[in-house]
């Protein structure tokens, strides 16, 4: 199979498995995690030393693309942390009083429960330490 309809094959399949519908996660326990495309959220049991508030933005991916758009809706019940001395693949710290939900124009939108969530970016496969590009 020549490289042309491999991608062909490959984009075929992806079109038949898409799922850009919206999730509710459920309740889950500390140390538990949920995806959106190469974002992860990171439930945890409380805020951990070292964070610093920040203004709230709703985007929590850095990026213009239209895969960094992972963004929360509503700001209204939310609070955004940074860590001390956080690296490429740390993001911002969320602590909402109330569910809220993450959008995003190509993965679905998810609905996360109240609580303190971390949130992380893939890895690239790479020698030096940096986050996919989506």
């Amino acid at each position: 199979m020549d490289a042309v309809k491999t991608m062909e094959a490959i984009r075929t399949h992806g079109k038949k498995v898409a799922d850009d519908s919206q999730r509710e996660v459920g309740s889950l326990r500390p140390g538990d995690y949920t995806a959106q495309g190469d974002v992860m959220f990171w439930f945890l049991d409380s805020l951990p030393d070292g964070c610093n508030p920040v203004p709230a933005v709703n985007q929590l991916a850095p990026g213009t693309t239209k895969g960094s758009r992972h963004c929360i809706a509503d700001l209204t019940h939310c609070e955004l942390f940074t860590r001390d001395n956080a690296n490429v693949l740390q993001g911002p710290i969320i602590r909402a009083s109330e569910p809220f939900t993450v959008e995003h124009p190509e993965h679905g939108n998810q609905v996360l429960p109240a609580g303190v969530w971390a949130v992380t970016y893939q890895r690239a496969h790479a020698k030096e330490l940096r986050r996919v590009a989506d």
